[in-house]
């Protein structure tokens, strides 16, 4: 399983127990999930045969959001973001949505990034996408690039 599944599954559960609900109490309620994923360094690690029965889903992006709903029998909308830098935000915009929609009760809102591949920074770093200064300067005339970061969260919304 691609760690970053799993670091979801960690976070979402806490978000969940912080906001004062049981696993009992989340099993088959109408709650989406909505998360924030770039593209996973996970697939490109893994050598050998992937012909396992959970290589279709342990590494796949797609899959992280509804990893989280069955887990905790969820049963409201469920869907993974992946538009870069703005993923997290775009998976808080889309479950405000549903929620005002009321085509759910609840939503866990999630965002995650891991860096695990020197290539990446390479071919960022080869395109010129990464700050020289090492640190991010929005809207700032002297702005030159963007600094990686990673981590993980998770909130729960309400309306």
């Amino acid at each position: 399983m691609d760690p970053q599944q799993r670091h979801l599954l960690e976070t979402s559960f806490e978000a969940f127990v912080c906001a004062g609900f049981t696993k009992s109490q989340l099993m088959g309620s109408s709650t989406g999930v909505f998360v924030g994923q770039d593209k996973c360094d996970w697939n490109r690690m893994l050598t050998g045969d992937q012909s396992g029965p959970y290589a279709a889903t342990g590494g796949s992006s797609s899959i992280s959001a509804n990893r989280i709903s069955y887990s905790l029998g969820l049963k409201g909308p469920s869907a993974t973001m992946d538009t870069a830098c703005s993923s997290s935000l775009v998976a808080a915009d889309t479950a405000a949505a549903t929620l005002r929609r009321r085509r759910c009760e609840m939503a866990t809102v999630c965002g995650v990034n891991m860096l695990l591949l020197p290539q990446t920074f390479i071919a960022c770093c080869q395109a010129k996408m990464l700050s020289v200064f090492g640190r991010c300067k929005t809207f700032d005339e002297s702005a030159a690039g963007y600094v990686r970061g990673e981590g993980c969260g998770a909130q729960t919304l309400q309306p």
